[in-house]
Order: C-alpha cells, then sequence, then structure tokens
C-alpha cells in the first residue's frame, strides 16, 4: 500500500508554486544588487577633476575678459588645486 493516496494530490500545486516563488525572489534579489553595485563604479569618482576643469575654465574666461584680477586669479586657482 501506498503512502500517498490519491487526496494528497490537491497540494501539488503549492509546491510548484513555492518553487516558482523561490526562483523569482532570488531573480530580484541578485538583479537589486548588481544594480546597487553598478551605481558605485569607480568611474563616477573620476568625474571630480572634470568639474574642477570646468571651473578652472570659467576662472580663465573671467580672468581674459578682466573681471578678475591677477590676485583672484592666482587664489581662486590655488583653492581649485586643494
Amino acid at each position: 500500500m501506498s503512502y500517498y493516496t490519491y487526496n494528497d494530490s490537491f497540494l501539488w500545486p503549492f509546491g510548484t508554486f513555492s518553487v516558482i516563488a523561490f526562483w523569482v525572489i532570488l531573480i530580484i534579489l541578485m538583479i537589486s544588487i548588481f544594480s546597487k553595485s553598478a551605481k558605485n563604479k569607480p568611474q563616477d569618482r573620476l568625474q571630480e577633476p572634470k568639474k574642477a576643469d570646468e571651473a578652472m575654465d570659467i576662472i580663465r574666461k573671467r580672468y581674459a575678459a578682466g573681471e578678475i584680477n591677477q590676485e583672484e586669479f592666482n587664489q581662486k586657482k590655488k583653492d581649485l588645486e586643494t
């Protein structure tokens, strides 16, 4: 005589659902972890010198236009280099 009877057959959809739910949750978790790590790339940190270069270009243009004098230019340049 078998341990399982025909009355236990109604439980199989729940087992299938739990396996599918497990894989869906695992995939969502992995996607969220990888997307967070992709946001913290070292390339994001390399953009700071670009901003300093843009600021230096602005200071050079202001100096060339006569908006600031040489002392101010040197001080702002020194501030940006630190």
